[in-house]
């Protein structure tokens, strides 16, 4: 599949997955999870080393809906301080949502070269280069800096003698050096990397997409 039909792929199974809505949640699942049943252990090792990374986001995500959304308390003897049913319910499924997106994003990444990932991006940002805007390095920018993230190590690890506002210093340190880093790193490879050349993807491939988007829009209807 050429790298642009897998990008819009990519933006379809995203935009039904950051719905929120619990069929479309699943329907994006299934369709990543099959995906990922397609490749060889090492992809895959690679892929849930990546979704690992944002297990403490999830987890942040699900315990903030966990006590913020109002509803019934899951322990009426805990008072206010109860989470809700309707939080449980909207944490696992705004977290499952996420994890699915990082899941394919992942997926894209451990299986499209780089070059070739740039290559789909200029293809696909052409119609605003008549408006000014530098697609080759956007392109490559963009896609440098998808890997970065993607392939980036996990916060530093708690210290038993670090006291939590310490480790929260530590990690905003930790992450604005690696802000810099990537940028560095895109402005000094993005004049280096020598991209295939560019050429519109076969037209039986945009069925693919296309089928996944009439698929989201059929289990709407229901």
């Amino acid at each position: 599949m050429c790298p642009a039909v897998r990008l819009v792929t990519l933006l379809v199974v995203a935009g039904v997955a950051g719905t929120g809505r619990p069929l479309l949640v699943l329907y994006a699942a299934v369709i990543t999870l099959f995906a990922c049943s397609l490749q060889d252990a090492q992809v895959l090792r690679a892929v849930w080393r990546g979704l690992l990374r944002l297990r403490w986001l999830l987890l942040s995500i699900a315990i903030i809906y966990l006590w913020l959304t109002p509803g019934t308390p899951l322990v009426p003897a805990w008072g206010d301080a109860s989470p809700t049913r309707e939080g449980v319910q909207a944490g696992l499924l705004r977290a499952g949502a996420l994890a699915v997106i990082a899941l394919a994003a992942s997926l894209m990444v451990n299986t499209t070269p780089r070059e070739a990932l740039a290559a789909g991006l200029i293809w696909l940002l052409q119609p605003f280069s008549f408006f000014g805007l530098p697609t080759r390095s956007f392109a490559l920018r963009l896609s440098l800096t998808l890997e970065a993230v993607l392939t980036a190590r996990g916060l530093p690890s708690r210290d038993s003698g670090v006291s939590p506002e310490g480790f929260i210093a530590r990690a905003a340190v930790l992450g604005a050096e690696r802000v810099v880093a990537v940028e560095r790193n895109s402005s000094e490879q993005s004049g280096s990397i020598e991209l295939p050349e560019v050429a519109a993807p076969p037209a039986a491939q945009w069925l693919f997409p296309a089928l996944l988007a009439g698929g989201a829009a059929l289990i709407v209807a229901l």
